[in-house]
C-alpha cells in the first residue's frame, strides 16, 4: 500500500510535475482508482495498479500485465495516459466522475500528502516555480514527514475505508444530509447571534 506521501513521489518522478494542481490531481486519481493499493484490478481485471491501466487499451503491456503492479511502472504509464489525451485526467474516471463529497475527500487527502513532500523537498520544482516551504508549513507536517502524525502513519488503510463508505450511495446521501443540517444550524446562529453582536458594537464605538 502506498500512502498520500508516496503516491506523490512516484508522481513527481513520472512527471506529472508541470504545476502543483497537476501533481494534487494526479495523487488524488490514484487514491480514488486504488486507495493506495498497488496490486489492485479493477474493470473485470483488466485495469491494473495505483492508476488502473486499463491493458486492453495499451497494448504494450498485455504480454506482462503484472509489471503494472510496478508502483513506478504504474505511475510511468499514468503519465502517458494523461500526456496522451492533452494532459488530461479525464481517463482515470475514478476521480474526473467523481463530485461533491467524493472529489473533496480525493483533493484532501491528496493534498497531504504533497504538503508533506514539499517540506521534505524544498528545492522542489514544479513547472517553472521552485517552491520554498514555510516555517508555518514545516511545523505543521514535518512530524508528518517523519511518520510520527498518526494521520499520515497507515493512512492507506483509512484510505480505502473512506473510499469504500463514499462510494455507497446511502452514505453519500447521509453526508449531503450531515452538511446541510450544519449549514443550516450555522445560519441560524448567525441570525440569533448577530443583533447581540451590532448592539454591542454601538455600545463600544467611540462618539
Amino acid at each position: 500500500m502506498q500512502n498520500p506521501y508516496q503516491l506523490t513521489q512516484l508522481a513527481y518522478d513520472a512527471g506529472f510535475r508541470q504545476t502543483r494542481n497537476e501533481l494534487i490531481t494526479a495523487v488524488a486519481a490514484a487514491i480514488g482508482e486504488s486507495g493506495g493499493n498497488e496490486r489492485a484490478r479493477g474493470d473485470n481485471g483488466e485495469s491494473y495498479g495505483l492508476w488502473q491501466i486499463h491493458v486492453p487499451s495499451h497494448p504494450e503491456y498485455r504480454s506482462n500485465p503484472e509489471q503494472l503492479f510496478d508502483p513506478r511502472v504504474n505511475a510511468t504509464a499514468a503519465y502517458k495516459v494523461y500526456t496522451g489525451r492533452g494532459r488530461s485526467f479525464e481517463p482515470f474516471h475514478a476521480w474526473s466522475r467523481a463530485s461533491g463529497p467524493k472529489k473533496a475527500f480525493l483533493t484532501s487527502a491528496a493534498l497531504v500528502g504533497v504538503s508533506a513532500w514539499e517540506v521534505a523537498h524544498p528545492g522542489a520544482a514544479l513547472g517553472t516555480v521552485v517552491r520554498p516551504a514555510t516555517d508555518k508549513a514545516k511545523e505543521e507536517v514535518t512530524e508528518a514527514v517523519k511518520g510520527g502524525i498518526p494521520g499520515l502513519e497507515g493512512a492507506s488503510d483509512a484510505l480505502e475505508r473512506v473510499r469504500a463508505w463514499l462510494t455507497t450511495p446511502a452514505n453519500l446521501a447521509r453526508l449531503a444530509a450531515g452538511v446541510l443540517g450544519a449549514a443550516i444550524i450555522v445560519a441560524g446562529a448567525v441570525v440569533l447571534i448577530l443583533p447581540t453582536v451590532k448592539e454591542t458594537i454601538r455600545e463600544v464605538r467611540p462618539v
